[in-house]
């Protein structure tokens, strides 16, 4: 694995074959808190389309040269996955999902891979559960580069059809197991020490002191009601206007 640089600014590792991976690029939001943003550059010259993957499930901890983003890659798009604020090696706080803030946070990171040298100016989001929700979420905002969304196994009701209330029965063992205690930790873990520098310790500290269980909030807020209507878009899909493809199951 060979080291050299994009645009002469970051470091890459390039894979047999050829797709550059560049790590934790900072992207700025519009109250000035940096997201960690990967991204997997194909082979050649560009600028080419990006295809953006968004969640809080900490990009450092997976595989990147065998994931989806370098596939993508391999076939003419820049493979794109960024952390939401407060997860992974993104800057800011995080004390429950789909938050409003987190929402225009996407919004911000669309239209900034789309000014990149980069980029063709061109961006799809994908991603399935969390990553097709925060696509959807963003869609309603209506970013202008943003041209079609891919989103699976997604909810689009948080309150009825998520994982925390089946028609007012509270779903324990997600909420208090299965991701309730798994965000807990994952939102307590430090940022990627080799890019966050002399403040790694700094920064592992502040998101000690403020990792809230979300289970709280989400027991404070038995029956439907606005809470939950933030970020559903079960009444909302008027305002998506890309193209979308929506995938399910049974």
């Amino acid at each position: 694995m060979a080291v050299e640089t994009y645009s002469g600014v970051l470091p890459l590792a390039v894979s047999s074959d050829g797709v550059r991976f560049v790590k934790n690029i900072m992207v700025p939001t519009r109250d000035g808190t940096k997201l960690a943003l990967d991204i997997h550059v194909p082979r050649g010259e560009g600028p080419w389309p990006v295809i953006l993957t968004y969640i809080p499930y900490r990009k450092d901890d997976q595989r990147p040269l065998t994931g989806m983003q370098n596939h993508w890659a391999q076939h003419g798009y820049i493979g794109a996955r960024v952390d939401c604020r407060g997860t992974g090696s993104s800057e800011g706080s995080n004390d429950d999902e789909y938050r409003p803030v987190e929402q225009f946070d996407g919004f911000d990171v669309v239209e900034w891979i789309a000014d990149q040298e980069w980029c063709d100016g061109k961006v799809a989001m994908t991603g399935g559960s969390y990553g097709g929700f925060t696509s959807v979420q963003v869609a309603a905002l209506a970013p202008p580069h943003l041209v079609t969304i891919i989103p699976w196994n997604f909810t689009d009701d948080r309150y009825t059809d998520d994982c925390h209330y089946r028609g007012g029965a509270w779903r324990c063992y997600y909420d208090i197991g299965a991701y309730g205690c798994s965000m807990i930790g994952m939102n307590a873990m430090p940022p990627y020490p080799e890019y966050s520098g002399a403040r790694w310790a700094e920064l592992w500290e502040e998101r000690f002191e403020q990792n809230v269980p979300y289970l709280l909030t989400w027991l404070a807020n038995q029956t439907d009601g606005e809470y939950w209507r933030l970020g559903s878009i079960r009444d909302r899909y008027h305002e998506i206007k890309t193209p979308a493809l929506l995938i399910g199951g049974w």
